[in-house]
C-alpha cells in the first residue's frame, strides 16, 4: 500500500520493504515510503514520501538513493540454497 494513500493517524505509517535500523526513533503522524532504509539511531521527525531513499541522522534527512534494495533478505531468496542443501543431504543419506 502506498503510504500517500493512507489517511493520517497518530502513529507512523511505514511502506513496504522498509529497513529500520536498530535504535531508530519515530513517532507521530509521519509516513515512510516503500523501499526506504533508515540508518541506526536516526530520529525521524517528518515524513519521507520519496520511495527508495536512505534516511539517516538527527534529525533524519535523505543521505542516499540506495534505499533498502541490498539490506533485506526475503524468504524466497533462500529457496534455491535450501533445495541444494536438501539434495546434498539426500545423497549423503543414500550413500551411507
Amino acid at each position: 500500500m502506498d503510504p500517500a494513500e493512507v489517511p493520517e493517524f497518530d502513529a507512523p505509517i511505514i511502506g513496504d520493504n522498509v529497513y529500520i535500523g536498530p535504535g531508530v526513533k519515530m513517532s507521530g503522524p509521519l509516513r515512510i515510503a516503500s523501499d526506504c532504509a533508515i540508518g541506526a539511531n536516526s530520529v525521524v521527525t517528518h515524513s519521507f514520501n520519496r520511495p527508495g531513499v536512505m534516511i539517516s541522522g538527527f534529525p533524519a534527512k535523505i543521505v542516499g538513493l540506495q534505499g533498502s534494495q541490498d539490506m533485506l533478505v526475503r524468504g524466497c531468496d533462500f529457496v534455491p540454497a535450501l533445495r541444494a542443501t536438501e539434495s546434498i543431504i539426500d545423497d549423503l543419506q543414500a550413500a551411507g
